[in-house]
């Protein structure tokens, strides 16, 4: 029983529909619950990520982060093909001529990102950095919210996390 839940508000052709993909936890009072709250479960999953111009909102937590990587990995490469662009147009960080700077024109993710523990971000230093970069040069690609709980043992970490993503 460890489906995800595709729940549908509204659908018309245009896209008036709010899709989640929740992973079933035997332990997860949340997944379980939405779970037992949704009344039909519809596939078909995995069939991409369909980024549209303008924001782009995910709203994930703990290993829901992971499907999105790759998707932060590209925003980051982007992010720093284009600042370095706009401090010295002589460096090319695109040897393998990829495009880094002119993928998912138009395109902004903002992410809302909660997790029951400072150590379960994962790889949060280059999601920071993408967060920075992005904020600093006023590139308009990237956006981090992070909700942690009070009472880390890592306190100051969390802390100088938090201030470093203003």
């Amino acid at each position: 029983d460890n489906f995800q839940a595709r729940i549908t508000i509204v659908k018309q052709d245009t896209t008036d529909e709010i899709i989640l993909m929740v992973k079933k936890y035997a332990t997860g009072n949340v997944s379980k619950s939405i779970h037992e709250q949704v009344d039909s479960i519809e596939g078909i999953f995995g069939t991409g990520l369909d980024l549209q111009k303008g924001t782009n909102v995910i709203i994930t937590g703990g290993t829901g982060i992971l499907p999105f990587l790759d998707l932060f990995d590209l925003l980051l490469k982007k992010a720093i093909c284009l600042a370095a662009g706009n401090i010295n147009t002589d460096i090319d960080l695109d040897v393998y001529g990829i495009g880094y700077a002119t993928i998912l024109p138009s395109v902004k993710v903002k992410l809302f990102a909660s997790f029951t523990s400072f150590e379960e971000l994962n790889n949060y230093q280059w999601l920071v950095d993408l967060h920075i970069i992005s904020k600093n040069h006023k590139l308009g690609l990237f956006e981090m919210h992070v909700r942690l709980p009070e009472g880390q043992t890592a306190v100051s970490e969390i802390a100088q996390f938090q201030e470093r993503i203003g």
